[in-house]
């Protein structure tokens, strides 16, 4: 997905999320549906092709400074100034305003938020406990129905 500078005025759902909804189908008609399926996605509730396969959004809410330092990390460990020059540019450019978006949208629509600052480790032990309590809540509600 490219981040375009107009991004932040788009409609989410002109993004074209048919691949990942072909294959979230895929595996809920399948003979042996997984329990949880943990889906790195942008949007949360608000694109309508896959809100309805979302039983729980979690907002890894990281400060853009951290986003923007990581992604240069870890996309440019080898490459030229110039690259960096070039993603600086498209940040300043279109890349902040669909972080800014994000915040303004996407975080309100999820069901919670992770401290983003957090180290990777640490991140994945929070999800990892919310889906466990997910799995418990649902088991208590199944139990009592």
């Amino acid at each position: 997905m490219v981040f375009q500078s107009r991004w932040s005025a788009a409609d989410y759902n002109k993004w074209n999320l048919q691949p990942p909804a072909e294959d979230l189908k895929g595996l809920f008609s399948g003979a042996e549906c997984p329990e949880f399926i943990l889906l790195d996605y942008p949007f949360a509730y608000v694109h309508n092709e896959l809100k309805s396969h979302i039983d729980y959004a979690i907002f890894i809410d990281t400060p853009l400074d951290v986003a923007m330092a990581r992604r240069m990390l870890r996309d440019y460990r080898e490459s030229a100034l110039l690259n960096l020059a070039s993603e600086m540019k498209g940040y300043q450019e279109g890349g902040r305003r669909a972080y800014l978006e994000m915040l303004r949208v996407v975080l309100p629509s999820s069901d919670c938020s992770i401290d983003g600052t957090s180290s990777v480790n640490e991140i994945t032990e929070e999800i990892l406990e919310r889906v466990h309590t997910l799995r418990s809540e649902r088991s208590n509600s199944y139990e009592s129905s």
